[in-house]
């Protein structure tokens, strides 16, 4: 705690002298009243403690003018003549500037950087120091200056759409635990979100204004995409009669999949799932790749290159002797565990990573029986090989593994071919995202 207070001390005493020092006057460039033009006369100076990207910390001597005749905005405040130098490096009232704003937002949200790496960049690069706090809320407030930006130049961006041929319209909403549901307007010809919003829950009273505002701002679509959800159904057919557009209302693929899919391989691959918690296969494949590791963990850097030599030459079934025979079983017990690498990363049923485990299970212990019938290695690798066969036994002696794993590939062969049939990246190797022109 007393190291931690001196560096919070330290901290402190760097913004004080970094902050007083350089004293800057911010005066108006012109002295008429911007609503009667008439004269004004000096209200009040002020001095801002100011901190940019650009010119570092410094003291700004402000000069307030108001109006002579008593000008006032429509809420009653008194209409004042301030600097508009200063007006573009800060905004009013506050202490960080723009460009700092900036810097902290892209550093978040887009360089996915935690708050402590984006304080540690800026005091070590720019002898700025912020607080987590102040962070925080400079990264909230560029996310509401980038959305104000955004509507501003909607009339541009919908220029470019309609040079486009227009734009289709996706709308989808997703739920996080919690904290309510998000939702999100598409242009996936030009990759752009039109327009993303916290609702509470997904209704069509709720997502009816936000698409009004969308189209509002970027003007009507050639179609509508939405899920099969009752909402966005709703919403998207009360739109179109509303705006009195002649465009189509289409169903996303991908949701029509996933739920043709779940229907139609959920049941076996619960049963599978079920039948590799039972027999508990990644506890235990874990457990003996993390023992193995444990034992050559000084020796595993060395190995490494030994067992990938060993893995392309490994045609005549031959366990090599000595740790690199333990490394080699180690390697064979933790390439099952990384069956998600199978997957594109879709989730299920798109993907079917228990059933990339259970083959991969099934490839291994073939693999082991191989090795097994040739006397090769040592006494020591064939022991923990012979373990790792035992671990793997139940993939082929308990038959519903078979009859389940047989029963969901058929299913899953089903699945891809509707999958193929609907154009939804029918070649998982091949398939690059792509931007449609408005002719196809």
């Amino acid at each position: 705690m007393r190291a931690y207070r001196g560096v919070v001390e330290a901290e402190n005493r760097r913004r004080a002298s970094t902050t007083v020092g350089l004293t800057v006057p911010a005066l108006p460039e012109t002295e008429s009243c911007p609503q009667c033009a008439g004269p004004t006369f000096v209200l009040k100076t002020a001095d801002r403690n100011v901190v940019t990207l650009t010119h570092g910390p410094f003291v700004a001597h402000e000069v307030l003018r108001a109006c002579k005749a008593g000008c006032r905005k429509a809420s009653g405040k008194r209409i004042l003549r301030r600097s508009e130098a200063l007006a573009r490096l800060v905004p009013p009232g506050g202490v960080y500037g723009y460009d700092l704003e900036v810097r902290v937002g892209l550093q978040r949200h887009l360089g996915h950087r935690q708050r402590e790496e984006v304080r540690t960049d800026l005091l070590g690069e720019q002898d700025i120091a912020l607080s987590t706090g102040q962070e925080s809320v400079l990264a909230a407030r560029f996310l509401r200056h980038l959305e104000a930006l955004h509507w501003k130049r909607a009339p541009q961006l919908a220029e470019a759409m309609r040079n486009d041929g227009g734009y289709p319209m996706c709308i989808d909403a997703t739920g996080e635990d919690g904290r309510g549901t998000t939702l999100v307007v598409y242009n996936p010809w030009r990759q752009w979100v039109l327009g993303a919003w916290k609702i509470s829950t997904e209704r069509a009273d709720l997502v009816l204004p936000r698409l009004r505002q969308t189209a509002q701002a970027f003007g009507p679509p050639c179609a509508i995409m939405r899920d099969l959800g009752r909402a966005m159904i709703r919403a998207a057919r009360r739109l179109v009669r509303e705006m009195k557009w002649k465009i189509p209302i289409l169903g996303c693929h991908t949701h029509l999949l996933r739920d043709v899919g779940k229907g139609l391989m959920e049941p076996a691959y619960e049963q599978l799932r079920g039948l590799i918690r039972r027999h508990r296969l990644r506890t235990k494949l874990g457990s003996l790749a993390r023992k193995l590791g444990r034992r050559l963990s000084a020796k595993l850097p060395g190995l490494r290159g030994d067992v990938e030599s060993w893995a392309k030459s490994a045609t005549e079934h031959v366990l090599p002797s000595g740790a690199a025979g333990v490394a080699a079983v180690r390697s064979l017990a933790q390439w099952p565990l990384d069956y998600a690498r199978e997957g594109d990363g879709l989730g299920f049923p798109f993907d079917r990573p228990y059933l990339d485990l259970y083959r991969r299970c099934r490839t291994v212990r073939r693999a082991a029986d191989a090795f097994l019938r040739k006397v090769s290695g040592d006494a020591r690798g064939r022991r923990e090989l012979a373990r790792l066969a035992r671990l793997l036994d139940p993939v082929f002696r308990d038959r519903a593994f078979c009859d389940v794993a047989a029963q969901l590939a058929r299913r899953a062969v089903l699945f891809d071919q509707l999958r193929q049939a609907l154009r939804l990246h029918p070649d998982r190797k091949t398939t690059r995202a792509a931007t449609l022109s408005a002719e196809q």
